[in-house]
């Protein structure tokens, strides 16, 4: 018998094994184990597990479905096994997992079981693994901008010919404005409620993971196609056209602005990249106007994502990384709402609230408020990477490693990012109107510690061309002190 394992961050509407004629059986696991490697927030598990359930049912309309729920599994690999045995399974075929373990685990219980083993192409990119891995052999300094620019022209997405739409490969000067002073009209996020099995699974979740963060009945993510179709449409309709201009803003209060939030549905296949940039181009309809709009976010979908995902497979060993050296280990009470008693600065403070709430903030958030804070604080990027993998609903190995470690923990010493991301209170009062003036985000921890991690890292840090105007500011202030 041929058995095929559709993961839970594989729900793609069109997944191989459903029309694979070969195959004979289903199977689809849930199991504590793997829930319980990390604090998860329980919106991720959530979502995860109910778009597993609702999934079943698609899965079961093309073929015998063999489903174990996570109240009966304490473990994965013993509930695998028992299905192999059970039915006397010969050949046993996956989709490839964006995370690598996740495959060489598979295959290595298989190998136990003596049993043959397939794997289908990796259906959450557009970009072949093997091609992938082939470009950042031949690119191995390569930076984003270059391998983005690969991808519209192997692609043809905004090109005409071999040239972009517009004149340039890339609008990013037009997306980093502020919010308005007068303010904005922000749309707000479809509302979502859950149906007999998703509170199905939130009883099992509150039952099993009770100190996890977050809190199951303000669930608000899709977990069926259908919905997260629904959610798609609301975007491209309501925040599409200030998606762009406005992508790098903040405002204190405001989780989710002008962003599509669709990361965690296309992580986890409810939606899928040809999809969402189908979705897009319809929307652009070649209108001058939206040009910027568009233009970034499929920056951040074939460019990007995949980039990080480039960055993964061709650096096994980023996730080891320690550039600066750095130990200290993240304190306990980030993990839970008790950090929001903590003398913290306003930013901070700002996109805690969020995360703890949603399992989610936006990508200024995570890289210039909370990586920003983490790096400059000197805590270990590898405890950083536990905490962004475990709070985060979009976290998985494939895409946490890349930014965490790479972007913005600089980990990696640059071979991600050309410079720390890292800043004083200036930009974020530009971009968020933090504290009540300039001059008090000026006089903020953020700006102290900034100028603190400069000095002290100083040597290290002059090599980097692009840091040299901030380093001549640091030996004109160590001069002025001595």
């Amino acid at each position: 018998m041929k058995a095929a394992l559709i993961l839970g961050t594989q729900l793609l509407r069109d997944h191989p094994a459903l029309t694979d004629e070969s195959v004979d059986v289903v199977i689809m696991i849930e199991a504590q184990d793997l829930c319980a490697k990390l604090p998860y927030h329980r919106h991720k598990l959530i979502l995860l597990l109910a778009g597993m359930r609702h999934y079943q049912e698609l899965a079961q309309s093309h073929k015998s479905v063999i489903y174990h729920e996570i109240q009966d599994t304490p473990v994965f690999k013993a509930a695998l096994v028992e299905t192999l045995k059970n039915n006397a399974v010969t050949e046993l075929i996956w989709m490839t997992s964006s995370d690598t373990p996740a495959n060489r685990r598979l295959q290595s219980i298989a190998d136990e079981m003596n049993v043959q083993t397939m794997r289908y192409d990796n259906g959450l990119f557009i970009t072949p693994e093997q091609l992938l891995r082939e470009w950042f052999e031949k690119h191995p300094k390569a930076l984003m901008e270059t391998f983005y620019r690969w991808q519209r022209q192997r692609t043809g997405i905004l090109c005409e010919g071999t040239l972009p739409v517009g004149g340039q490969w890339n609008f990013d000067e037009n997306n980093r404005q502020a919010l308005p002073k007068s303010g904005i009209a922000i749309p707000p996020l479809p509302s979502i409620k859950a149906d007999d099995i998703t509170k199905s699974v939130m009883q099992s979740i509150d039952a099993l993971f009770p100190n996890n963060p977050g809190a199951s009945n303000n669930f608000w993510l899709p977990v069926t196609h259908k919905s997260a179709d629904e959610w798609l449409d609301n975007f491209m309709t309501y925040r599409f056209d200030q998606f762009g201009p406005y992508e790098d803003a903040m405002q204190n209060g405001e989780a989710f602005l002008f962003h599509s939030v669709l990361s965690p549905l296309i992580n986890c296949g409810l939606l899928s990249v040809d999809q969402v940039i189908n979705a897009a181009l319809t929307t652009y309809g070649q209108d001058d106007a939206r040009l910027a709009s568009v233009e970034g976010f499929i920056r951040q979908l074939i460019g990007w994502r995949e980039y990080m995902y480039g960055i993964y497979l061709s650096q096994p060993d980023l996730k080891e990384a320690n550039y600066f050296g750095l130990t200290k280990e993240l304190e306990d009470w980030w993990y839970t709402d008790a950090a929001l008693q903590q003398d913290l600065p306003p930013p901070v403070l700002g996109a805690l609230k969020t995360v703890y709430t949603y399992g989610y903030n936006h990508h200024i958030e995570r890289l210039m408020v909370l990586g920003n804070w983490f790096l400059l604080n000197n805590y270990s990027p590898k405890s950083v990477y536990r905490w962004f993998s475990s709070l985060y609903v979009d976290a998985y190995e494939w895409v946490m490693v890349p930014n965490v470690m790479g972007m913005s923990q600089y980990a990696d010493g640059g071979k991600t990012a050309t410079k720390p991301y890292i800043s004083g209170g200036n930009y974020l009062q530009k971009m968020g109107r933090w504290w009540p003036t300039t001059k008090s985000a000026q006089q903020s921890e953020f700006t102290q510690l900034y100028w603190e991690f400069l000095d002290r890292h100083y040597e290290l840090l002059q090599s980097n061309f692009r840091m040299a105007l901030v380093l001549k500011q640091v030996a004109a202030r160590r001069n002025k002190v001595s």
